[in-house]
């Protein structure tokens, strides 16, 4: 049974099952962690702490809106996993932004109801935006698409 069992496996594992036999005996065929012995270096120096950590501190900002200002400022790209690790290796604590309650928010108010707002975006880099709005409302009127003047609406209201 135990040849039908070493047929059936690979070569390469076979090959290897011998070598662990030679030099550790029956306790070398036991299983082993398969995790890496040694890990890359690591790309953050202490500039780049000293940045993320500024940064939440004096900022309070996410670790995303981080990864953009580094990128903006210093044109350092680190992953969002390395600024993840960073904060929580220095326990800085979460940014914590108090939301509004509904009945202290304003509700937007113009004179005509469907009043437009066209927004540009612009691409600055990689996943990072730029939002930019303009009123349209009276790029309408000047051309002569809507059916009444803004004045007459004031009044009517």
């Amino acid at each position: 049974m135990l040849g039908w069992f070493l047929g059936a496996a690979a070569r390469q594992t076979l090959r290897k099952w011998s070598l662990r036999y030679q030099e550790h005996g029956v306790e070398g065929l036991c299983s082993q962690s398969r995790i890496p012995h040694g890990f890359p270096k690591t790309r953050v120096w202490l500039v780049h702490k000293s940045w993320i950590l500024g940064l939440r501190n004096e900022q309070n900002l996410v670790a995303r809106r981080i990864q953009s200002e580094l990128f903006r400022e210093h044109e350092s790209l680190l992953s969002l996993a390395t600024i993840h690790k960073m904060l929580t290796r220095h326990e800085v604590s979460s940014v914590n932004r108090p939301r509004k309650k509904s009945s202290d928010s304003v509700r937007y108010k113009r004179f005509i109801p469907g009043d437009r707002v066209q927004i540009n975006t612009t691409n600055i880099a990689s996943g990072t935006y730029q939002f930019t709005s303009e009123r349209i409302l009276e790029a309408y009127f000047q051309k002569g698409l809507a059916l009444c003047k803004l004045e007459d609406r004031k009044t009517d209201l």
